[in-house]
């Protein structure tokens, strides 16, 4: 066997198509085994059926590999015929989005007083690749596949990956924890009876991808003729040449599919609870929500909502929901 280049896939799963990238390499090279024989569709005698459409006669003998008569591809130095196995394509067949409620909570000044409350809100998810493939079962690939699944803008922001390897052929799922939304360091200011609702959202993504493969064939066939042909009792063809002549498959394509179900877009919204009012957001996608040790503060009264919306006339711009201040 002779690895030529590694198979490695790589995927990075963003919010569409323009934000990701696939790509599949991998080259390997041995000598062909009587199951690719089978499994590229050369039934035993085709190959010498072969030979005899191209030499304009038939030979005694006619060999794809070693053991031969006369030991021919050791003596004359022929190559034997080798199944070339080679990723090929890799390519995005869609990318399904959706918003998704990822949890909600309700944090409620019971007091008499004013009061700051932390309303922090995270859940843990999964994000998964599920691997599927088509028939391989002639064919072997004598190594592991690598894979790299990158996601942006998963958890706290910025980008998370896993990364395994799976056998040739072999069809599984794996998955990967990850917490969205953000434990600590988010705090609002709330009156007397004041409540407000936080809740996590998230865009919860589908992306399919198809990584293509193929076996394609190299090197000689070996033929002996007795009495001699040409002048020559042994010769040797380019094997696809010989296929061509017979009209027999020269390659054989494979597929791989992998669904990803990732999480991005991760944003924290805080509403009044009465009235459904947004009253801030806190994105967390694009690099930490909340660093170590900061935290975020809003002041959600009805007092620092009027000001704040008193200011915004004052400078003659639409009034937003407010942002977070570290």
């Amino acid at each position: 066997m002779t690895v030529v280049t590694s198979f490695r896939t790589k995927v990075t799963a963003g919010e569409d198509e323009a934000e990701s990238i696939v790509n599949a390499i991998g080259e390997q090279k041995h000598v062909i085994t009587d199951s690719e024989r089978d499994g590229f569709g050369w039934p035993w005698g085709s190959i010498t059926d072969a030979c005899a459409k191209h030499m304009g006669r038939r030979p005694n003998g006619a060999w794809i590999r070693n053991p031969t008569d006369h030991d021919l591809y050791n003596t004359y130095g022929w190559q034997q015929t080798t199944t070339v196995l080679k990723a090929v394509k890799a390519e995005i067949l869609g990318i399904n989005s959706k918003p998704t409620t990822v949890k909600t909570a309700t944090f409620r000044n019971n007091s008499s007083v004013g009061g700051t409350f932390n309303v922090s809100i995270w859940e843990e998810v999964s994000n998964t690749v599920s691997n599927t493939w088509s028939s391989t079962n002639s064919f072997s690939l004598e190594q592991s596949i690598s894979y790299e699944i990158g996601f942006l803008g998963t958890g706290g922001g910025g980008e998370t990956s896993m990364s395994y390897t799976h056998s040739w052929g072999q069809s599984k799922t794996e998955s990967q924890t990850v917490t969205l939304g953000s434990e600590t360091g988010v705090e609002v200011y709330l009156e007397p009876g004041q409540a407000v609702k936080s809740t996590l959202v998230a865009t919860r993504g589908t992306m399919e991808v198809k990584v293509t493969y193929s076996a394609t064939v190299e090197g000689r066939t070996a033929m002996n003729y007795n009495p001699r042909h040409n002048g020559h009792h042994f010769w040797s063809t380019g094997t696809n040449t010989i296929l061509q002549a017979g009209g027999l498959n020269r390659s054989k394509s494979f597929t791989e599919n992998l669904e990803i179900g990732y999480y991005s877009n991760a944003e924290i919204l805080l509403e009044d609870a009465k009235t459904g009012e947004l009253l801030a957001s806190l994105p967390l996608d694009g690099g930490p929500a909340v660093k170590p040790g900061e935290t975020v503060s809003f002041n959600l009264s009805p007092q620092a909502r009027a000001a704040g919306a008193a200011e915004v006339v004052a400078a003659g711009t639409p009034a937003e929901p407010d942002h977070p201040t570290a």
